[in-house]
């Protein structure tokens, strides 16, 4: 008679990696990025928790929030780094889809590497601070991604090098035949010597590892998709496991990509976004088997519609960041009857669940353990009776919060009544096709395909941009090839100065089409760029599919208006959090002498916003003549500007002294504000423009300048009484006529001009008032009527 432990399968092992890690990107740097956010915060003995939810569970009902000036609370510590390199390129003995994860925490052992990595789901870190649970996470990531065969004959093998006490060691995870010739995991550990810099030399180890540090070294799988560059920073901010790691101050993430056009450093910073506390509750969960826990909830209302993606946790923006008291991130959720609601795209908030890990660590435990949360890192498991009772305690706190946005959406956008609403959408349709009549943007300049090949395919395979100015392409998809249920095409830019916009769209099956046709926005203010745009899907036996579209180039546009002095254009801008967007200013040489130094601040602010390759609130750019546009005396200055969520807004303020004396100063305003859909514009917008002007066109909305007296008195001092005004009265419903055909006249007007040529506006240039003022008044004609119409219709007649 005998007995012998019963062995794992290696197949089982490969099933419970791939079902955890699942070819995922992001959840396979989360894992070894959280991991040595444990390790470096052990070692400079600070807490796990970053302090900022505390913060944000001290916001009360009515409260903005705003996490970039809530971090100003937050002690300062120790600070710590923690370095993630990609490399998209074969550089020295790293193959290409070599990843390294490189921190300065303090380092492991030959002894300790086999301990914490030759044992799969042991409860290696029971009883200290720490994130990890299942005790499996680092090594789901080594165990899936060594298992891949390699044409070139590379190793797969995942590696760890570890400086601690004055010597080297390594550990080696791959897959490899056991003693009886299976294969199997398996584990090689070995101390390399004492650290030297010739010896971290051989390793290609960075030469600042020598006191203390661990390299974690793998090679991506085949099936692990890379980010594209355009959303390689965003997708990582924004990935809920990782949320509140990017958003500590004191935790350095700096993120090197390694391309074939060089390298690019980037940091990870993320911010909630801007919003509105709604509910802010405190209660205790009570379970026999886990004692008390003490529940706080916050919830807030986004000033935008987040994306809700049911299905897909790397997508998904709203929802309510499940945390514990170290901010270990166990759930993103409204709730899984909730999850797929689109009325509540704007919800977001925390739950923090404090003592819960200990007491999950005991139910792991236990003689019968229990799992409450997903073994893949997906949230808490629903079949799990303790789970559901914890989400029926969330849902009495949040279901009226729920009950009343719902009602807030189904009503219209924001205090509208549907009866507005649709007034307003009749305006805006009379302006869209002014627009896209006038600047000749309905057309694509060729005829586009009526039979689109495959399953994804553009309306072109290359277009040209002109600098300031959008470009409309048509992308087709097949409705009938693309996965029923994970129906997203992603739209993306490999260069982060050429915009698209969206940057996603659901594919809906629809009975008698088999296309479904995608208006895509193009843009990009600056010139001699050139851009891929990648869209791609799931088809339906997933695979992925993807297209492509080229910018082959960005000119300048044929006519600029000269500026009096400087000026930026255009005065409003919108950009994208976690990447780098751009300001044009506008400098007339013949206004100042020689060639100018211009200060450029940030005025006033709300969220995080800065400027300039350091990042910061003001900046001094001494102009260059190499910045001189041609055929004229005006120098075009082009500088960076960043923000960390979106909701955040700026003006930024720029001046130089002139040649008289006096200075030129002007103003632009920046926001963070995601765009969707095709039309040029979307909205008309009530707030202060300090500009002497009415109203203006900029970007997808047309703005009304709250500032004048007149129009204070008319329509007060909000977006709500604004609306409330362009309700019940006629005076406010003709006025804002008025003021939008002006705005959305003397835009396209601007655009027409900029374009120059057989469809550009010629102006005589002896008299150049009277031509514009035809063209503007002959366009006004035209459009004010309809505008009126759509406002007072219901007193207008038909």
């Amino acid at each position: 008679m005998g007995k012998r432990i019963i062995t794992w399968a290696g197949r089982e092992k490969r099933r419970q990696t791939n079902k955890a890690v699942g070819g995922s990107f992001l959840k396979t740097l989360t894992e070894l990025i959280t991991n040595s956010d444990s390790a470096i915060k052990r070692q400079l003995g600070l807490s796990h928790a970053v302090g900022l939810v505390d913060e944000m569970l001290k916001l009360k009902p009515g409260d903005r929030v705003d996490t970039a000036e809530l971090k100003k609370s937050v002690p300062k510590r120790r600070e710590g780094k923690i370095l993630v390199q990609v490399y998209s390129k074969h550089r020295g003995l790293l193959p290409s889809r070599t990843c390294q994860i490189i921190d300065y925490g303090p380092g492991m052992t030959e002894a300790e590497l086999d301990r914490n990595f030759g044992d799969y789901a042991k409860a290696k870190a029971k009883g200290q601070r720490t994130r990890s649970l299942f005790g499996r996470g680092a090594l789901d990531v080594f165990l899936y991604h060594s298992n891949q065969y390699r044409e070139d004959g590379v190793d797969p093998s995942a590696h760890i090098f570890s400086v601690k006490g004055g010597t080297l060691s390594h550990c080696r995870i791959y897959w490899g035949r056991d003693s009886k010739g299976e294969e199997d995991s398996i584990i090689q550990t070995d101390a390399l010597g004492p650290v030297t810099p010739s010896l971290l030399k051989k390793q290609s180890l960075p030469s600042d590892l020598t006191p203390s540090g661990t390299v974690v070294r793998f090679l991506l799988a085949d099936g692990t998709r890379i980010p594209h560059e355009g959303n390689f920073l965003p997708s990582l901010n924004s990935f809920y496991m990782l949320r509140i790691i990017a958003a500590d101050p004191s935790m350095h993430v700096v993120v090197q990509r390694f391309r074939s056009d060089g390298l690019i450093e980037e940091r990870l910073m993320y911010d909630f976004d801007l919003g509105t506390v709604i509910k802010r509750s405190h209660d205790t969960f009570r379970h026999e088997r886990l004692g008390d826990i003490p529940v706080d909830i916050l919830v807030a209302r986004s000033d935008r519609k987040m994306t809700y993606d049911p299905t897909n946790y790397e997508r998904r923006e709203n929802g309510l960041l499940f945390v514990d008291d170290d901010d270990a991130v166990l759930d993103l959720t409204l709730l899984p009857e909730y999850d797929k609601n689109p009325l509540l795209s704007r919800i977001y908030g925390l739950v923090r669940l404090s003592g819960i890990r200990s007491k999950l660590e005991n139910l792991l435990e236990a003689q019968r353990p229990e799992a409450v949360l997903s073994e893949t890192r997906d949230g808490f498991d629903m079949k799990n009776e303790i789970a559901r009772e914890l989400f029926r305690l969330v849902e009495k706190h949040v279901r009226p919060v729920y009950d009343d946005e719902e009602k807030r959406e189904r009503k219209g956008a924001g205090s509208r009544s549907s009866e507005l609403d649709r007034k307003l959408k009749e305006a805006l349709r009379e302006l869209n096709k002014f627009h896209n009549e006038e600047t000749d943007e309905g057309r694509t300049g060729r005829p586009e395909p009526k039979d689109p090949v495959g399953p994804l395919s553009f309306s072109h395979d290359n277009v040209r941009l002109v600098a300031g100015q959008e470009r409309r392409v048509t992308l087709y998809a097949d409705r009938n090839r693309i996965h029923e249920e994970l129906n997203v095409v992603e739209l993306t830019s490999n260069n982060s100065r050429v915009q698209v916009v969206p940057e996603s769209e659901l594919v809906v099956r629809r009975k008698g089409s088999k296309f479904q046709a995608i208006q895509i926005t193009l843009s990009c203010p600056v010139t001699d760029e050139t851009a891929m745009i990648t869209a791609t899907a799931l088809g339906v036996d997933e695979q992925v599919l993807s297209t492509n579209l080229n910018v082959t180039d960005v000119s300048e546009p044929a006519q600029v208006v000269v500026p009096a002095d400087l000026e930026f254009r255009p005065s409003r801008y919108n950009g994208k959090p976690s990447v780098e967007n751009q300001l044009v200013l506008l400098v007339n040489l013949d206004a100042f002498p020689g060639l100018p130094l211009i200060r450029i601040r940030i005025k006033e602010r709300e969220g995080a916003v800065t400027i300039g390759t350091e990042r910061s609130e003001h900046i001094e750019i001494k102009t260059q003549k190499d910045w001189l546009m041609s055929g004229g005396n005006v120098a075009k200055v082009v500088f960076p500007y960043w923000g960390t969520a979106w909701g955040a807004k700026a003006t930024i303020e720029a001046k130089a002294k002139r040649t008289d004396g006096r200075l030129g100063l002007s103003q632009c305003k920046v926001e963070f504000r995601q765009q969707q859909g095709p039309n040029q514009y979307e909205d008309v917008v009530y707030e202060a423009i300090e500009r002497q002007i009415l109203g203006e066109a900029a970007g997808k909305y047309v703005y009304v300048n709250s500032r004048p007296s007149l129009h204070q008195r008319l329509f007060g001092d909000s977006q709500e009484t604004f609306d409330k005004a362009l309700e019940d009265s006629s005076i406010a419903q003709m006025r804002v006529a008025g003021i939008v055909s002006d705005a959305v006249v003397y835009a396209v007007a601007t655009t027409k001009y900029m374009k120059g040529g057989e469809k550009g506006l010629t102006i005589d240039e002896s008299d150049p008032i009277t031509a514009v003022r035809e063209f503007v008044e002959a366009k006004r004609y035209e459009l004010d009527a309809k505008l009126v119409r759509a406002f007072l219709k219901d007193n207008f007649g038909d």
